[in-house]
Formats: structure tokens, C-alpha cells, sequence
């Protein structure tokens, strides 16, 4: 889940949007006209990079992620006076850049559509701290085709 603000302070954004680790201390992300990260990065100026947040897991059951978001305690990030839920496992902060893009792709989706396409430049998430509980659970999923079915064929009846 990333959270992005409008640079007044007035618009707090929590979306659940997909990234790619570009390097050791940068992602890149989907940022797509008329998407509401991209709305965001749009009202901050040319060469002021917006704060940003990734929450990885904000409650310990997955199901409920979205639920919580309106019924849990908030607490304010290291770097900067933005609220997190306190449950998050791991949060990554940084800034979302209004200059700087890198490539993203080629990626698979959830529904299991590969696209080939060349790589888009995309901007880019700049990780300057990353905080954790102790023994934190980092969920991640990895969508794209399946590259093996044959699994099924065990419980086939003969």
C-alpha cells in the first residue's frame, strides 16, 4: 500500500498499487493518468519529490487490510509526520520523485496476463528508511502466468 499527500497536506492518499525494486534503495510503481498516485504527483512542483510511504502487511491478516485502514491506531512515520496504522509489519519511507524515472517491466498481472511490452519509464519511489516489528511477516506476491500445472494431474481420478 503506498501513501502519497498532496503538498498542502490536504489530500492523504492510500492506494494498493503494485512496485518493482529498481535498486538497492529504489522501487518504481505504476503511475498512470487518471490514478490517484499519479493525481498526487501532479499537484507537487517539477523537482520537489512528494513523501511517500509503503506499508507492507498494515494487519496481520491480509484479509482484513482494507477494513482495518478505517478501524485501527495510526501513528506517525519516522521521517516525517504522516500516519501509518500502527499495526503495519514493515514500512518503507522515502519520497516519490516528480523528475526522476526508471524502467518497469516487463511484469505480470494478478489475473495471470503476461505483457512483453518494452519497459516503461516509470517514476521513481526513493527509500530512505525502512522501519519493521520484530519478527515481522513480509507478504509478497509474485503474479504472472503459471509455469507449471502438471500439479494438478496428482489428484485426477484414474
Amino acid at each position: 500500500m503506498h501513501i502519497l499527500q498532496s503538498p498542502d497536506g490536504s489530500w492523504t492518499n492510500w492506494s494498493i498499487a503494485r512496485a518493482m525494486v529498481n535498486d538497492k534503495k529504489k522501487l518504481v510503481g505504476l503511475c498512470i493518468q487518471p490514478q490517484h498516485i499519479w493525481q498526487i504527483r501532479e499537484t507537487w512542483k517539477e523537482g520537489k519529490d512528494a513523501p511517500w510511504h509503503s506499508l507492507w502487511a498494515c494487519h496481520r491478516r491480509p484479509s482484513s487490510q482494507l477494513v482495518c485502514l478505517f478501524q485501527t491506531e495510526c501513528q506517525n512515520c519516522e521521517m516525517n509526520n504522516m500516519l501509518v496504522p500502527a499495526t503495519s509489519e514493515i514500512v518503507f519511507e522515502g519520497t516519490f520523485s516528480t523528475i526522476e524515472t526508471a524502467p518497469e517491466g516487463p511484469f505480470g498481472e494478478y489475473f495471470g496476463h503476461l505483457f512483453n511490452t518494452a519497459p516503461r519509464h516509470i517514476p521513481v519511489y526513493n527509500v530512505d528508511a525502512i522501519t519493521y516489528r520484530d519478527g515481522d511477516i513480509m507478504p509478497v506476491f509474485v503474479p504472472g502466468k503459471l509455469t507449471d500445472e502438471s500439479i494438478s494431474r496428482i489428484f485426477e481420478k484414474v
